[in-house]
């Protein structure tokens, strides 16, 4: 694409690249303020350009992860008897957590802690959460990190193993 194009009264027409961003940041916040931030969802690939792909990894970083499970660890909103039964090594990672409080992983990530915060109780305390990722996450230098760490944010939450949950990676599927 060389030129954004806009839908005004139905059509699609050329805008400069400011007008464009300025409809999508204006449109992002009707959708958020009509549906709450649950509304939006992003999504990233080894096809994105490195800028979109940059963007999108600041929410994906083990600082933002670890920042979660310290405050689902804080707030008990963890699944123990989970974590007693199918995992082991709790012990590592509850002393790692505690360098991440959500104060420390906004300075990493660029996250507010508020947000880190509402996040990880969204997704520790729904019935069943999934994580899904793509190539993005795992095509880097800490690709086996970012799973690790994924993985731990699901067992954690005892949000595996179960319907409509756990960590979900690319399928190859044969069309």
């Amino acid at each position: 694409m060389t030129t954004p194009l806009i839908r005004k009264t139905g059509s699609l027409e050329e805008a400069s690249w400011d007008e464009a961003l300025d409809f999508s940041v204006s449109r992002f916040k009707e959708i958020r303020d009509e549906h709450g931030g649950d509304g939006l969802a992003f999504s990233s690939s080894a096809r994105c350009t490195n800028e979109e792909n940059y963007l999108f990894q600041k929410l994906c970083r083990a600082g933002f992860i670890n920042g979660m499970m310290h405050a689902i660890l804080k707030n008990n909103w963890h699944d123990p008897e989970f974590i007693a039964e199918r995992t082991e090594g709790f012990a590592e990672l509850q002393a790692h957590l505690e360098k991440y409080p959500p104060e420390k992983a906004s300075e990493i990530c660029g996250i507010p802690p508020e947000e880190i915060e509402r996040v990880a109780r969204i997704y520790a305390t729904s019935e069943c959460s999934t994580i899904i990722y793509t190539l993005g996450i795992t095509e880097h230098s800490h690709g086996v990190d970012n799973v690790k760490s994924i993985a731990n944010l699901a067992m954690l939450t005892g949000q595996i193993g179960k319907r409509s949950s756990g960590v979900n990676p690319p399928c190859k599927s044969k069309l």
